[in-house]
């Protein structure tokens, strides 16, 4: 019941952070975010860093790790909250493709998922930022110290579900999620962990809602 409850609320969560973005289609046909989040921001880049070799007998990777670009370019107290995001943190990755053009009117009476164009949505798990030599900061040991705006964030993914995706698209059923984000969303701290099922490390799988589902959403 807990777990249902949390899944709900964090529907709604995203969804609320997603109308204050307000995504619109551009000229080009890109998303253009018209609006601000404080929990929201634009991916500048995704690139999954490592896929380990399952364990034996299994056949989902034993842990995947990505790194996320993200432009901090923000008041200093935005940019702290962001800052702040520590190893074990749960936050989403999202892929926008808007059906509204740009300056378009949105209608709460139109199915949101549809009028909004969410594609996925997908739990990681926060590692820790990098510094400026590539290494990830653990933040119980040392106090992190950023230079210019860009900021670099290594996590894990769900093991099961990145299998399940790549199945899919190696099979030629669907496109490859993981070159489709264009948006994170992060919680409150207290919010963030009480999203965890499992217990500490990287190779677990089940502790990340990694699919916010409900009839109707894609997935």
């Amino acid at each position: 019941m807990f777990r249902l409850e949390s899944t709900y609320e964090i529907r709604l969560e995203i969804e609320d952070q997603i109308a204050r973005m307000k995504p619109w289609l551009g000229d080009d046909g890109s998303c253009v975010f018209g609006g601000w989040a404080r929990m929201c921001l634009p991916i500048q880049m995704f690139s999954i860093v490592e896929v380990a070799r399952p364990l034996l007998g299994e056949i989902r990777p034993r842990s995947v790790r990505a790194d996320i670009i993200i432009d901090l370019d923000l008041r200093k107290q935005m940019r702290q909250e962001w800052e702040s995001l520590k190893k074990h943190d749960i936050i989403f990755l999202l892929t926008i493709r808007p059906k509204l053009n740009y300056g378009t009117q949105f209608d709460p009476k139109v199915n949101f998922l549809h009028q909004y164009g969410v594609e996925y949505v997908r739990g990681v798990e926060v590692e820790g930022f990098l510094d400026d030599e590539g290494r990830v900061i653990e933040d119980w040991i040392e106090k992190p110290h950023f230079t210019g705006n860009q900021r670099t964030l290594r996590v894990w993914l769900d093991t099961n579900q990145y299998h399940s995706d790549m199945s899919k698209t190696m099979k030629g059923h669907g496109e490859d999620v993981y070159k489709s984000f264009n948006l994170i969303l992060r919680r409150k701290a207290k919010e963030s962990f009480v999203t965890v099922h499992g217990g500490p490390g990287p190779s677990r799988s089940g502790s990340v809602p990694s699919r916010i589902t409900r009839p109707g959403m894609i997935c």
